[in-house]
């Protein structure tokens, strides 16, 4: 998009203090205004339910337990490897700290899961 006053090679800013993203992917650090220190690890968290969402097939907000964790996948759907299923609750955790500390984290565990079931299938 082009007009005056746009400059469509300029970074994208947004309002301090403005909360930016989709509210049902956001992590909790994300989504509490008074927290200010949001890294990457927040992406791991959207990243998680993306995960979770595709293999329980609804979003994972909608059952969160008093921990802030949705049920293991594994009581919703049977069969679910253990080993996924760990990578994507690990992504889940409320707080940053429990999580991997970046999508390529959870990207080569999941690539390593899958290299895993090819070996033995």
């Amino acid at each position: 998009m082009t007009g005056p006053g746009l400059d469509v090679d300029a970074p994208a800013q947004s309002l301090r203090g403005a909360m930016v993203g989709t509210p049902g992917y956001m992590s909790p650090e994300q989504a509490d205004p008074a927290i200010a220190d949001v890294d990457t690890r927040t992406d791991v968290y959207s990243l998680g339910l993306v995960l979770y969402e595709l293999l329980v097939g609804h979003h994972a907000l909608k059952g969160l337990d008093r921990a802030g964790l949705p049920p293991p996948p594994s009581s919703l759907v049977p069969n679910v490897d253990p080993r996924l299923e760990r990578i994507v609750m690990q992504a889940l955790s409320p707080l940053p700290g429990g999580r991997p500390a970046s999508a390529m984290a959870v990207a080569a565990a999941v690539e390593g899961h899958f290299v895993d079931i090819r070996h033995w299938s």
